[in-house]
């Protein structure tokens, strides 16, 4: 069903350059989804036609449409809750079913009215998680069995092969996929039994074998996202610190350290076909996360925050560079959102750059 947006008002945020890098904002709009019923949204993923996918909390998932009308997606029979995290060019959604308080379920594809497709666990596990969806119909994720000493198993999922199970590394007993590019390689990670111990980046290619992504100079990593040049994105610890910083990978120079807004954490979420990567940051504790856009030529920027809010948390990117995620207003209370790009004058931009490179000294 198709439901006006109570709000959908654009925020023009000016692209004033201050002293930090922490503070310089890149030439963005943020754009309020808006809440639902006074209820919090999450935006997680964003398509090239401009549909965002994400939730009402502990509520359903739902679509936001480039025209302003928000349409909700159809349940699993049971579930307690849904949310959806990726949609494809054809519309096609990957979406979770909560059945338990746990928030364990059965991860779903919705493929437009009333069509859905369950994707059942793995053999040996109990729950299914789906992260992301090419534009193929692809979808991947993890099958788990919850507890103390929780297993999970990395899965790709297609209407003519069903589920397929991916493989750990060598040494690795557990895997989670998190993302799918149009030319069918997976990334994820490969972890050891209940996810203690170490992990490592990974990717599958279209046949399903495994290949090491590695880490930083820590024990954990994650991959995220995977373009269809092949660049990889996600997290990863270094040195002793249980801090991460953002990756990007590429199979020329490997994992580069993409760095922080002046200090803390940073993890990348995704990166699109151009080479831009999307995440967060914390510039001072983790309950004060920037959302960041970075390129090769300006690092990483911080996008701008809804008036009065500090925390932005940034989930998705399309081809054309706009951005879908989350934002804290002024209250505290989370709403979707979707930054948007300005072209500016490169002087404009030259001059940012500056700034914010020594923001930081």
């Amino acid at each position: 069903m198709n439901r006006k947006l109570a709000s959908l008002a654009a925020v023009l945020v000016g692209a004033v350059v201050t002293g930090t890098a922490c503070d310089a904002l890149p030439q963005y709009t943020i754009r309020d989804l808006g809440r639902v019923e006074n209820t919090t949204t999450y935006a997680w993923g964003i398509n090239n036609l401009g549909q965002v996918v994400g939730e009402v909390a502990l509520r359903y998932a739902v679509v936001w449409n480039p025209d302003g009308t928000r349409t909700d997606i159809p349940e699993l029979s049971g579930a307690l809750w849904s949310t959806a995290f990726s949609i494809n060019d054809s519309g096609w959604v990957a979406c979770n079913s909560a059945t338990n308080s746990g928030g364990y379920g059965i991860a779903y594809v919705w493929a437009g009215g009333d069509t859905v497709y369950p994707i059942e666990p793995l053999s040996g596990y109990s729950y299914s998680t789906a992260y992301d969806i090419n534009n193929s119909g692809l979808a991947v994720g993890g099958s788990i069995n919850p507890g103390l000493t929780s297993t999970t198993s990395a899965f790709k999922w297609s209407l003519s092969d069903g589920v397929v199970k991916l493989g750990p590394l060598p040494s690795y007993a557990d895997t989670d996929a998190h993302g799918v590019n149009d030319l069918g390689q997976v990334v994820g990670r490969s972890h050891t039994s209940a996810g203690y111990g170490s992990s490592r980046a990974c990717m599958w290619d279209a046949e399903g074998n495994v290949h090491d992504i590695g880490v930083l100079t820590g024990r954990d990593a994650m991959a995220q996202s995977i373009n269809n040049r092949g660049q990889v994105v996600g997290s990863s610890t270094y040195s002793r610190s249980d801090w991460s910083h953002a990756f990007l990978w590429t199979s020329d120079a490997g994992m580069t350290d993409l760095g922080t807004l002046c200090g803390g954490y940073s993890q990348a979420t995704d990166i699109n076909n151009s080479g831009l990567v999307v995440g967060d940051s914390a510039t001072g504790t983790l309950f004060e996360a920037k959302a960041f856009v970075w390129t090769s030529d300006t690092a990483m920027v911080p996008l701008p925050n809804l008036p009065g809010g500090r925390v932005g948390h940034a989930s998705s990117v399309n081809d054309a560079g706009v951005i879908a995620g989350y934002a804290y207003d002024a209250s505290e209370k989370v709403h979707a959102v979707v930054w948007e790009p300005i072209p500016e004058p490169a002087s404009f931009i030259a001059l940012a750059i500056g700034l914010a490179s020594i923001g930081c000294m």
